[in-house]
């Protein structure tokens, strides 16, 4: 199974890089051209949009700043899913923003964790 991983800072790339390294296939996605040329580099698959990872993952993991990235990320990831998936979500969030995205996610058939 493909892993998506989107959110490729200080904590997110070397997460990333150790799937990569445990030969787990990722595809990534980030608005740091340079993080995702890294993890390319290193055998990642860059996704053009997150539309297009959330259609190729069955299991993607968020690693990102805060709500409102969360926000904007998971929007786009849910209502782009296919079959059911797993979403993992890392980020330093609120309460509040992991159970709004919780309830989508089991709505639309799917998990986050």
């Amino acid at each position: 199974r493909k892993i998506g991983f989107v959110g490729l800072g200080n904590m997110g790339l070397p997460m990333c890089m150790n799937l990569i390294q445990k030969n787990q296939e990722v595809m990534v996605h980030d608005l740091n051209k340079s993080a995702v040329q890294t993890v390319e580099m290193a055998g990642a698959d860059p996704a053009s949009a997150l539309e297009t990872l959330a259609k190729e993952c069955s299991i993607i993991i968020t690693m990102l700043p805060g709500c409102q990235a969360v926000n904007s990320v998971m929007d786009k990831l849910i209502y782009s899913l296919g079959d059911p998936a797993v979403l993992i979500d890392c980020s330093t969030v609120s309460p509040a923003t992991s159970r709004r995205w919780d309830q989508e996610a089991t709505k639309h058939g799917h998990s986050l964790i």
